[in-house]
């Protein structure tokens, strides 16, 4: 087909014009109220399309072609996630601002794309900051965490969850009440790392295991292992080739008002500097190393890292504590080295992000109050996949 001649764009944009002002005012107006109508009727098929306009009509390069899911039930941030095959397990988190905490774990069927029953919390449960991982696709570990609104104690509670059972069970705490600790698993062990302490504040570098068969703890205790090098937190981790990662993160967080008992944040400080320091733990020898920075440092990625082939991946983040990032960057352990893949639809920190079959998922997170602000600014409930192994030969 021939390119329309730029002077006939023109002229058609003009044309348009005249008739939007004459001839097309009753159709636009007949458009507005259907579209007002559907968004009233199917809300949630609204807002994904227009969503996913609001991300076509960027066509940025390098963006991984981003589709929406079908959205989940509730705004939500710093919920942790795993996923058991086909089924992503999105758990708890706050909701539409601090105030306000779930206590519930949405299931999202990757394979037909649509949401399952929801999954209770047994009382007490955390409801953010968690330490989370998921043993041979069937038993969920949820470590530490914060129980409650605002900025509420931490517990030093252990539960798993036999998916198949549906069953909870409790296993031996953690040595100490822990904000965000990263929980991972590898060669039969529960591994609890870093995080924050009963204070709030100030960053740990404690790290704990806790041998475990199914959902049984073999030990009564959980055991001291070497210390992260560097203590910090809102940071993520993953397990590849049997050794633990862990990438980037923040020195403390934000603390409750003193005296308050509602426990109020006090958002006047929300802890830092990040860094982008990157650890290995090697499991046949039981110490850290040094592996190569990440070359964007973030933190608010506790929620956020995955992994796909032998990459780790780490999605958004905050390169500042008040801050959002659209980056999805991937390191490779066999080179020690780092590559930027891709960006998300919009700046986020928190998101709740997974791979499962090749396909990265996107589920909340916070996002920045616009694409040039990019301070902390609404709670999502919106949904995000885009392929990742075409895209990824190394892996």
């Amino acid at each position: 087909m021939d390119r329309i001649p730029r002077h006939w764009m023109f002229i058609g944009d003009c044309e348009r014009s005249r008739m939007q002002n004459d001839d097309d005012r009753p159709v636009m107006g007949v458009r507005s109220m259907l579209g007002r109508t559907i968004a009233r009727i199917a809300p949630d098929w609204s807002l994904r399309r227009s969503r996913q306009r609001e991300f076509d009509r960027l066509g940025r390069s390098g963006d991984l072609g981003w589709r929406t899911l079908p959205p989940m039930r509730h705004r939500r941030v710093e919920s942790a996630i795993a996923a058991a095959g086909d089924r992503i397990l999105v758990v708890a988190g706050y909701g539409n601002g601090l105030d306000e905490v779930l206590t519930h774990i949405d299931v999202f069927d990757a394979r037909r794309r649509r949401w399952l029953e929801p999954i209770e919390m047994p009382p007490g449960s955390a409801s953010s900051h968690l330490g989370c991982t998921l043993v041979e696709d069937r038993w969920l570990f949820l470590a530490g965490g914060q129980v409650g609104p605002q900025c509420r104690p931490a517990t030093d509670a252990v539960r798993v969850l036999d998916l198949d059972q549906g069953r909870w069970s409790i296993l031996p705490p953690l040595p100490e009440a822990r904000y965000a600790p990263i929980l991972l698993h590898a060669h039969g062990r529960l591994h609890a790392i870093g995080g924050t302490g009963p204070e709030r504040p100030r960053a740990r570098d404690d790290h704990w295991s806790l041998g475990i068969e199914g959902e049984a703890a073999l030990e009564t205790a959980w055991r001291p292992e070497a210390p992260i090098p560097r203590s910090g937190t809102h940071r993520g981790g993953v397990v590849l080739d049997g050794d633990l990662f862990v990438f980037g993160g923040q020195v403390g967080d934000a603390r409750a008002i003193p005296g308050d008992p509602a426990f109020t944040c006090d958002l006047s400080d929300l802890g830092g500097p990040v860094f982008g320091e990157s650890l290995r733990y090697r499991s046949a020898d039981r110490t850290w190393t040094s592996i190569a920075p990440m070359p964007t440092a973030v933190s608010h990625t506790d929620t956020s890292v995955t992994r796909i082939g032998r990459l780790a991946i780490v999605v958004g983040g905050s390169p500042e504590p008040n801050r959002c990032g659209d980056l999805v960057q991937a390191y490779d352990p066999v080179e020690d080295r780092w590559f930027e893949i891709g960006r998300l639809p919009k700046p986020m920190k928190n998101v709740a992000a997974i791979a499962v079959g090749g396909i990265l998922h996107l589920f909340g997170g916070q996002t920045s109050l616009s694409r040039i602000d990019l301070r902390h600014g609404r709670i999502l409930r919106d949904a995000w996949a885009a392929p990742l192994r075409a895209r990824a030969p190394w892996s």
